[in-house]
């Protein structure tokens, strides 16, 4: 295991699969602690068994387009580690539409 990163913190939004996941598994091979979050507890739980052994990882359940999850989020990673170093912001909020379909409100 690496450790150009030990005594770090980092947060990957969407880090349950997919990019997010090689991102938080990236991290932890270089001696990050990591908090991830998806949208569902079976999503979550499952990383952070499969993300384990590679080092210390938490996760949380918050989906990004809402404002008071993502707050908790935060909370939940400085009450876990005490200090966030990194964000990276994978997950998103898709609007599947033509561009000229989207009213203002689904833009925002």
């Amino acid at each position: 295991m690496g450790t150009k990163l030990e005594d770090r913190v980092a947060l990957v939004t969407g880090g349950t699969k997919g990019i997010g996941a090689a991102i938080a598994r990236a991290l932890l091979g270089e001696g990050a602690s990591v908090v991830i979050c998806g949208r569902s507890a079976e999503s979550v739980d499952q990383a952070v068994a499969d993300l384990g052994p590679l080092g210390c990882v938490e996760g949380r359940v918050c989906d990004v387009g809402r404002f008071a999850d993502v707050s908790e989020l935060f909370r939940f990673a400085n009450e876990t580690f005490g200090k966030l170093d990194y964000l990276i912001n994978n997950a998103g909020v898709g609007r599947f539409a033509p561009l000229g379909d989207l009213d203002p409100a689904a833009w925002d």
